[in-house]
Parts: structure tokens; sequence; C-alpha cells
């Protein structure tokens, strides 16, 4: 079974070709059908099965470059900056067979203690049919082995992130 505990999946939804399920999801987001809505640290996991796979994104605000220093530090990020910790000891608590952390791939949170040690792999959306580079690094367990692309773009992306983007442009499923 497959839990996602912070990010957006569907919960309930299936992969046949790959076989797997999703037992269950938390998220933040409103807008995930299916997901149980709310403060992940809070909510009892033990009622849940015990996961194969656990898929952790917690939001980059907090990580960001892109956020003044003033932001990054101030109050408001700590309880987001403890997501990460937090979602690491979940996977040390829960031992899955596999467990992955996403976040941007530039971002300050590469650099924080906690995450130095452990294995990673860098990709990039672009690679995967997106319009927009998207440079993304997934720390996973040990015992994961990930083949994935990174950018080799020679000219502009089609879609800006960041800009003007908002989620507006179309792209082919």
């Amino acid at each position: 079974s497959l839990t996602s505990v912070i990010g957006s999946t569907t919960g309930g939804a299936s992969c046949a070709r790959c076989g797997v399920t999703v037992r269950g999801a938390m998220t933040r987001s409103t807008r995930s059908r299916g997901a149980v809505c709310g403060d992940a640290t809070k909510h009892d996991f033990e009622t849940w099965p015990k996961p194969d796979f656990i898929f952790f994104a917690p939001p980059c605000t907090a990580w960001s470059n892109a956020q003044k220093r003033s932001v990054r530090e101030s109050s408001t990020m700590r309880p987001v900056k403890a997501l990460v910790p937090w979602s690491l000891a979940l996977a040390k608590r829960y031992k899955p067979t596999f467990w992955c952390l996403e976040n941007p791939r530039h971002t300050l949170l590469a650099k924080q203690d906690f995450m130095k040690d452990l294995r990673c792999t860098h990709f990039a959306f672009c690679r995967y049919s997106r319009p927009f580079q998207k440079a993304t690094t997934l720390w996973h367990a040990e015992n994961l082995e990930l083949d994935l692309l990174d950018c080799n773009h020679v000219t502009k992306h089609a879609v800006k992130l960041g800009g003007n983007y908002n989620g507006a442009h179309r792209w082919k499923r």
C-alpha cells in the first residue's frame, strides 16, 4: 500500500499497472478528494495499515530562496520547517519498505544538518512532458534505486515558473 502523508494525492486511488493502491492521504489542501485534510503532525497514523511506501511533499516556502530571509526565518515558518524532521522521524518509526521526500532542488533544505547524510536523486519536470524545468530533489530510502532524468535543454523552456505562470498554461497530459 502507498501512503502520502504530506502532499496531494487521492486516497483510495490505484495503479493496476504497477500494483499500487493508495490507502490514505494526508494533506492540507481542501481540493484533494478522498484525503484527510488537516495537520498531519496531529493525526493518529496507528489506525492506518503499515505502508510499503510513504511519500512526503512538505511546502517549500520555508526553504525557498525566492522568499525573503525575514519570511524564511519568521515564527510563522517554524511549524512549516518542522514538517521535514517530523516526516523523517515518521518514516523511521513506521519503517516502510521505501519512502521519498520531495522538494525543489536549489533550496536551503539540502543544507540542513538532518538532510546531509540522506540519499537523494535529482530530476527535472521538463524531462517528463512538462513545459517547465522545475529542478527537483527526491531524498529517499537507501534501498530505493531511482533512475530519473535531469534537465538537458539548451533552449528556454516554454513556461517560466514564478513569473506569470500561475497554473494558467495548459499542456498535454
